[in-house]
């Protein structure tokens, strides 16, 4: 069995985000050190009141403490982004992880229904050094 931790970075309005991204890096340190296998965080927008930090720029700081843990997006929303960005921050992301991160995309229809799709293991990727985590 596996256990990964979502990492929560929406926070009242009014409290440091600084502060609270370093309770972030000590969580994902503790969930490293109790033996989990995955750190995953969300990407939402306008989430008024709260304060969110972006997705892609804070997994790759906490994967600098993730040690083998596997780091991962939940959601990406392409409709809202460049897509060319997106796929050099996630390749890049994977390069920091040494291969070990993994992001699900999710786009829209013109009914407006989510539907998510998981991105291709790292060994995939052509030039990958890693079979697998």
């Amino acid at each position: 069995m596996n256990f990964g931790l979502i990492v929560s970075k929406q926070h009242p309005p009014g409290v440091s985000m600084v502060d609270r991204f370093r309770e972030h890096v000590d969580q994902v340190r503790a969930a490293r050190d109790a033996g989990f296998d995955l750190i995953v965080m969300g990407q939402h927008y306008l989430s008024t009141p709260f304060q969110e930090m972006q997705t892609l720029p804070a997994l790759a700081r906490l994967a600098a403490e993730a040690g083998t843990m596997r780091v991962g997006a939940t959601v990406i929303l392409l409709p809202l982004l460049n897509p060319v960005d997106v796929a050099e921050q996630v390749a890049t992301l994977d390069v920091i992880t040494e291969g070990a991160s993994s992001s699900a995309w999710a786009w829209a229809t013109a009914t407006r229904r989510t539907r998510p799709s998981a991105s291709p293991p790292a060994s995939a990727w052509p030039g990958s050094s890693r079979a697998s985590r």
